[in-house]
């Protein structure tokens, strides 16, 4: 049986659904300020794209990436926290 984290990352990998789960988890995160959700999420949208984000990403680091670009693509959030 599958965990919840394994069927989000399958459904993840599909580019339309990063794409919708990503601008659902920035307007929350817009609204509560909640790290330890948005992290959670990234980590998932990476892990679809087989990418593992660095454990130092943190509050600093996300809202100057948010500030630049309010509505980054999974793409580009990703690369951005990678270095990539």
């Amino acid at each position: 049986m599958r965990t919840f984290e394994e069927y989000l990352v399958e459904q993840l990998q599909d580019p339309e659904n990063a794409s919708g789960f990503l601008e659902v988890i920035l307007d929350e995160y817009n609204k509560d300020h909640e790290l330890a959700i948005l992290l959670s999420s990234l980590r998932s949208i990476a892990t679809a794209k087989g990418v593992e984000l660095p454990q130092e990403v943190n509050q600093k680091v996300l809202d100057t990436l948010l500030s630049v670009d309010p509505n980054p693509t999974c793409e580009q959030l990703i690369a951005s926290l990678t270095g990539t």
